[in-house]
């Protein structure tokens, strides 16, 4: 999906299970939205991007995206998802106007065009309580993320959990990931978050956020957010916002 430039805002993604913010470009980003228990129109439908072949191999999903550069297009095989492009597949696509930012689709739509798609892996790690207990634990009822180059943004929790740009959800992750820059042919270029290795992450539970790390050893092996012991932090039951920060982003969670 893309960030809409403007007032316009992305519909849907506050149904996800799972939503990735990637920092491609100057002043603006796009989200990659993983549903599984609730359906939804989702829009505007953007291109993709190297980096949803790295997310989504664990996964192996039913992917819906508008196209894109061949060579990254190229790199949706079928070991790593079941694509349904707005090329490939334009009747599962839908316009409400002209404009290059209303393109949507319909997760069911998209779903049931590949009934044998396998289901996805569980992504995280889920305990019953926020982990108050983990090594780096605070409690935090408020989190500001400064993405450098951009406007601080503030999450603020509720019983209901985290309020911010694009939704409420029970758990925010911010990961400090490097990014490369890519040219591809006939298009700006964009920065591409590199997802394999470790970094600097903050996970936030419920009313608790936790500061140490996330590992990712291999493509095909699961992100993991660990304590400042090195421990698997337990996420509360509930919707995920996974932001890939650039190196530079600091987290004050308050």
């Amino acid at each position: 999906m893309a960030d809409p430039p403007g007032d316009a805002q992305p519909r849907g993604v506050a149904s996800a299970d799972v939503v990735y913010q990637e920092y491609d470009r100057a002043g603006a980003s796009r989200l990659v939205a993983v549903f599984h228990s609730t359906d939804a129109t989702v829009g505007p439908v953007a291109p993709t991007s190297p980096v949803d072949t790295r997310l989504l191999t664990v996964l192996q999903p039913v992917f819906a995206f508008s196209g894109g550069p061949a060579g990254f297009v190229g790199q949706i095989r079928p070991d790593v998802a079941t694509a349904r492009s707005a090329v490939t597949h334009p009747s599962l696509y839908a316009r409400s106007g002209s404009s290059p930012y209303d393109l949507q689709v319909s997760t069911a739509q998209v779903r049931g065009s590949a009934p044998d798609a396998p289901g996805p892996a569980p992504l995280f790690v889920y305990g019953a309580a926020p982990p108050k207990d983990a090594s780096g634990a605070r409690a935090a009822t408020t989190v500001n993320v400064a993405v450098p180059g951009r406007p601080v943004e503030t999450w603020a929790f509720a019983s209901d959990g985290w309020a911010g740009p694009f939704g409420r959800f029970a758990n925010l992750i911010v990961q400090v990931v490097p990014y490369k820059l890519l040219t591809p042919d006939r298009v700006p270029a964009v920065g591409s978050a590199q997802i394999i290795g470790s970094g600097i992450a903050t996970t936030v539970a419920g009313p608790v956020a936790v500061t140490g790390r996330w590992l990712r050893p291999g493509p095909a092996r699961l992100s993991n957010v660990v304590d400042a012991a090195g421990v698997p932090v337990r996420l509360v039951p509930g919707r995920t916002f996974v932001m890939l920060a650039p190196t530079g982003t600091t987290v004050t969670p308050a």
